[in-house]
């Protein structure tokens, strides 16, 4: 090997490192083989989630304000089913945006998916309850309400995980 293949392999070896610099520096997390195995992602990357967010102020918009009267009042646990598929798409849509731009083992997405796709639907749930019953005169606080929003979460991450451990290719 001369001298010119040297420089030459140098040079490619200090391209490949300033790429995985500029691919960092364009997104807010860290990868986990960077942190320890307790850490899964550093800066949640907010910009990635803009559906997500939506769709969560959405949520706390439409758990906060005085519903109004119609024919769906009617039918029997309409409220239930209403309340498990908001919680089921809101958690579907994290974890389609988490996936997007996380690409690394299926164990670690697993872990930050769960965390992110069950966990954080699932306390809005809870806390949006807690509003109801502390910070509103019109709506009321309900154990059922909580355990749709809760099953709607946790069905949208059992088809998360079906997915990710049957046909996600890492």
């Amino acid at each position: 090997m001369n001298l010119h293949d040297v420089l030459e392999k140098q040079n490619m070896c200090n391209l490949f490192l300033n790429f995985k610099k500029f691919q960092y520096s364009q997104f807010n997390y860290v990868h986990l083989s960077q942190r320890n195995q307790t850490n899964c992602v550093m800066k949640i990357p907010f910009r990635h989630y803009p559906i997500s967010l939506f769709l969560g102020i959405v949520i706390i918009y439409l758990s906060c304000f005085k519903p109004p009267k119609n024919s769906l009042e009617e039918i029997p646990n309409m409220d239930k089913v209403v309340h498990f598929s908001m919680y089921c798409c809101f958690s579907l849509l994290i974890w389609f945006e988490y996936l997007r731009f996380h690409h690394f083992g299926k164990k670690s997405i697993l872990y930050c998916g769960l965390l992110f796709g069950f966990i954080i639907p699932a306390l809005l749930g809870v806390s949006m309850e807690l509003v109801q019953k502390y910070l509103t005169t019109y709506r009321s606080f309900e154990w059922d309400d909580i355990l749709a929003n809760i099953s709607g979460a946790f069905a949208a991450s059992l088809f998360a995980v079906f997915y990710i451990i049957n046909y996600r290719k890492d």
